[in-house]
């Protein structure tokens, strides 16, 4: 976890074969960056197969890595290749990354997101959910979704994208 004005970057790493694979967070006015890893095979019966990111108030970037094959098992709040979370102003960024492959027994296979934030750019394909939101589950918001290439993920609701009391924008998707 960072606090107060501090920054933090994970770059350039493959993580594999871990209990899920970064568990993170920022607090007000830090900066945490997750650019650049391959973060694959990682399972945890918890929630974030792959990545658990929360912003307290500060900003989470999550920008250019591969996101593969990584497992929810256990009744939670999901997120088989990404959980993201912001609360209290915090905001969280996932942009340009390729997120494939992953499941998660609960909802957002791919990514599930909760409250702020933006969701752009990035390849989101072949992810699972046993219940909402293959591709992208998304509760609460307000979200931006955009630029993404969505294609391939199953759900039992929403197999590209599930969205529930979010508000913001859906846009320029190729779904």
């Amino acid at each position: 976890w960072v606090t107060g004005n501090g920054s933090m970057e994970l770059s350039h790493n493959t993580i594999t074969d871990n209990g899920g694979g970064i568990q993170l967070g920022a607090y007000t006015g830090a900066t945490v960056t997750i650019s650049h890893n391959t973060i694959t095979d990682n399972s945890t019966s918890g929630s974030g197969g792959g990545i658990l990111a929360e912003a307290f108030g500060g900003t989470v970037i999550i920008i250019d890595n591969n996101i593969t094959e990584n497992t929810v098992s256990g009744f939670s709040t999901g997120g088989g290749g990404i959980l993201a979370n912001s609360r209290e102003g915090g905001i969280v960024t996932i942009s340009g990354n390729t997120i494939s492959d992953n499941s998660t027994y609960y909802n957002g296979g791919g990514i599930s997101f909760y409250n702020n934030g933006l969701i752009s750019n990035n390849i989101i394909a072949s992810n699972s959910a046993s219940g909402y939101g293959g591709g992208i589950y998304a509760v609460y918001g307000p979200l931006t979704i955009s630029g993404n290439t969505i294609f391939s993920n199953s759900a039992s609701r929403g197999g590209g994208i599930y969205s529930t009391y979010s508000g913001g924008t859906v846009s320029d998707n190729l779904i």
